[in-house]
């Protein structure tokens, strides 16, 4: 099954909305915090789904860092998906 793209999560308060307004406008994340993303069930995806494809994208970064995404209910890999540096002009 294929869906047409749509946004399941939004940090910024000024930004458009996602497809649903869940997770929508939650504001910026903090270094070290864990972001729970429901996305069965979402947006057509049904409620058994096993596995989705995701596009992260980080913006108005405070500094370096990294995004790590991940299964629910499994252990946090040790490999960052995001790497996120600060360019010094």
């Amino acid at each position: 099954m294929s869906l047409v793209p749509g946004r399941l999560l939004e940090t910024r308060p000024d930004a458009p909305a996602t497809i649903d307004g869940q997770s929508s406008g939650i504001g910026q994340r903090t270094g070290g915090s864990t972001t729970e993303l429901k996305v069965a069930g979402r947006y057509g995806i049904p409620t058994d789904a096993t596995s989705a494809v995701l596009n992260v994208t980080v913006t108005g970064t405070q500094g370096p860092g990294y995004v790590t995404v991940w299964s629910c209910g499994t252990t946090m890999p040790t490999a960052s998906n995001l790497n996120l540096v600060i360019a010094k002009i």
